[in-house]
């Protein structure tokens, strides 16, 4: 943890300047972008702590939806298996689904009652 110490600080600054915009009643550029950046930075971070968690493929993968105008994005899950997380402005969102045209794309929505179980159509 000790070699690990100044990105995990970076990780904790960066839930804490979350947790100050989500309380502060001023407004910022956009509450998306700021989330967008706040997430890709997040995944930024973890792969310094465990550069094991990416590939080149998934390197490549998360430049080409940047590229079409995701404004963040990371990997989520573990154990061989997960998804790539991309969050965009839903104008721009076709170009980033044409973008992944080869892998599965899963709509979804943000839920108030927590977590369930995600099926793939």
């Amino acid at each position: 943890i000790e070699q690990k110490r100044t990105t995990l600080d970076c990780q904790k600054a960066l839930v804490m300047l979350f947790r100050e915009w989500l309380c502060s009643n001023e407004v910022y550029y956009s509450f998306y972008h700021n989330v967008g950046w706040l997430v890709s930075e997040s995944w930024k971070y973890k792969k310094e702590i465990t550069p094991q968690t990416t590939s080149a493929l998934i390197d490549q993968i998360f430049c080409d939806f940047m590229g079409k105008g995701a404004l963040g994005g990371k990997l989520c899950g573990a154990g061989g298996g997960g998804f790539l997380l991309v969050l965009c402005e839903e104008g721009l969102q076709q170009d980033v689904i044409v973008s992944l045209k080869e892998n599965l794309h899963l709509r979804f929505k943000f839920e108030k009652r927590g977590a369930e179980i995600v099926y793939a159509d």
